[in-house]
């Protein structure tokens, strides 16, 4: 892995931050898991980006839930 690169789960960014955040919503169809259940979690790698945050997801499974659907709204514009 290249010097610099973190890769880790959203809990274990908790408290730290990186210029460059990749987050991957491993979900296709419906949001199923407790990383999609708890929004706390998730606000912990959105928020966690100093330069640039990129979102890579299902766009249809994640508009199906209140929350995900605003986040995919906000990172269209």
């Amino acid at each position: 892995m290249p010097e610099g690169v973190a890769v880790d789960t959203v809990d274990r960014f908790q408290g730290s931050s990186k210029e460059v955040i990749v987050i991957s919503f491993v979900a296709t169809g419906r949001l199923e898991g407790p990383i999609f259940e708890d929004h706390r979690r998730v606000n912990v790698a959105l928020t966690r980006a100093k330069k640039a945050l990129v979102l890579v997801g299902d766009r249809a499974a994640l508009t199906t839930e209140d929350t995900y659907r605003r986040m995919v709204e906000w990172a269209d514009r």
